[in-house]
């Protein structure tokens, strides 16, 4: 755990604690990825992950870069 930050999620403070992680793949495929994840303690979730990678498949080089974050923290 690096750090801690309050998100907003839904229009409710949250208070995160951001975890980093890398994540490297070898076999048919070949991926290093860079991994942030944002854990509310408080409703045992990961409210946002944030993933950077790249890598290649039989010669074909292919990059990520992808973000998720919930929408509210409150049931519907």
């Amino acid at each position: 755990i690096g750090s801690t930050q309050t998100l907003v999620i839904g229009g409710t403070k949250v208070q995160c604690a951001v975890v980093q992680t890398h994540l490297v793949l070898s076999g048919d495929i070949d991926y290093t990825t860079d991994l942030t994840t944002w854990y509310a303690a408080a409703y045992h979730l990961p409210v946002k992950t944030h993933s950077v990678g790249k890598g290649a498949y039989n010669g074909f080089p292919f990059t990520t870069d992808i973000t998720s974050v919930m929408r509210s923290v409150k049931p519907s």
